[in-house]
């Protein structure tokens, strides 16, 4: 039996919540990503662009994006705390991009497996599964602390695969072990990589980038968002951190996905590569700002059947829910819950969509920090008042 439930977001929402969105009677919505509240944005750089700034493609092959990239590479070096060169790392639209440029160079590269930690970013798998990679889940569990197992049973001979990983934990929010990676890029052959999403990362200097100074030459790759971390989705860039021997492959699986970047989001990235202060106090702010609310939360389910985890980092994380007194199974109790969810007009983002897995008899619920305040505490005192209810 798997240790996962498929992901069924959808079916989850068409049932228990859209025809609440469709009269407007939602109440909170502490796992939406809409309507977020960032402290950030009042720092946000606003480029005024020139009508010939529309013209080009702006798509990083060659020496298309040196301009921008000069800038760029200052803010990695900074960010990271090692001299970062332009072929060194390679532009893209969106994480997402990153994550699909990735998988599509490295089965370019031969890799034909992806090891995926979990939880997980949906996508990614998706992506991953789409492209014809074979994909491999390993289960982490709350009673562990969400530690990842010996990894030799999915590594195998370890030859032509991809462990990926992400930083901070995806729906956790927890810092990844710096000396688990170093030993993964230690233990894989030279068939075999380590990928590091980033996408959330919000500490500067980066938690990882002494590692990867350490491991230049390594098969370490990592995707980083300059601005998701802070809750700022409108602007999009991202670049895609690797060996500079892997350069020409990734510009390769670049312009066939057609992942050129826009103007705006190129220049208001370039503003912060010149005002680094400005970065790292937009950095700071939100990172202050999920940080308060998760301990307000924390706070608000202490006794109860709920806890929230433990996130310190990037802004996804999740509350787990003891499901034990809604039901003689789990598939009731899941049901139940939903119900009681739909009833208090809160909809709720479950564990499978994350890849959490299967922990009878509880249920993960994801939790978005950038939640306004009073809309993510409401969703928690929502759903604790389901239980009374049973």
């Amino acid at each position: 039996m798997s240790p996962f439930l498929t992901d069924d977001y959808a079916e989850v929402e068409a049932t228990y919540f859209a025809e609440l969105r469709r009269r407007g009677e939602v109440d909170a919505d502490p796992s939406g990503w809409r309507g977020n509240w960032v402290e950030a944005g009042q720092w946000a750089p606003l480029p005024q662009l020139r009508a010939s700034d529309l013209v080009p493609y702006y798509i990083d092959e060659g020496e298309a994006l040196a301009r921008y990239k000069e800038l760029i590479a200052t803010l990695l070096r900074t960010w990271d705390g090692y001299d970062i060169r332009q072929d060194e790392f390679t532009l893209c639209p969106s994480g997402a991009s990153t994550s699909l440029v990735t998988l599509a160079t490295l089965k370019h590269l031969g890799v034909g497996r992806i090891i995926f930690e979990t939880p997980s970013y949906f996508a990614s798998i998706d992506q991953a599964t789409q492209l014809g990679l074979a994909c491999d889940l390993v289960p982490t569990y709350r009673r562990d602390a969400y530690a990842l197992p010996p990894l030799e049973p999915w590594i195998r001979e370890g030859s032509h695969v991809a462990v990926w990983l992400t930083q901070p934990r995806a729906s956790l929010g927890f810092n990844q072990p710096a000396e688990l990676i170093a030993h993964l890029l230690e233990q894989l052959p030279s068939t075999s990589y380590v990928v590091v999403d980033e996408a959330t990362e919000q500490t500067l200097p980066l938690h990882l980038g002494q590692l990867a100074a350490e491991h230049r030459a390594a098969n370490l790759i990592r995707l980083r968002s300059f601005t998701k971390g802070m809750g700022l989705n409108g602007l999009r860039l991202a670049s895609i951190l690797h060996p500079a021997r892997l350069r020409a492959p990734f510009v390769h699986c670049l312009e066939f996905i057609g992942a050129s970047v826009d103007a705006h989001s190129l220049n208001a990235v370039g503003m912060l590569a010149v005002d680094i202060n400005r970065f790292r106090t937009m950095l700071e702010a939100a990172n202050n700002q999920v940080n308060a609310l998760r301990g307000r939360a924390e706070r608000l389910v202490a006794g109860s059947w709920l806890s929230v985890n433990h996130l310190t980092n990037g802004y996804i994380g999740t509350m787990v829910a003891d499901l034990t007194a809604l039901g003689d199974d789990q598939a009731e109790r899941r049901t139940k819950f939903l119900e009681g969810c739909r009833r208090v007009h809160t909809p709720v983002m479950l564990g499978a969509s994350s890849y959490v897995a299967v922990d009878v008899p509880t249920e993960a619920i994801r939790l978005n920090f950038f939640r306004p305040p009073d809309d993510l505490l409401r969703g928690i005192t929502n759903i604790l008042s389901i239980w009374p209810a049973f």
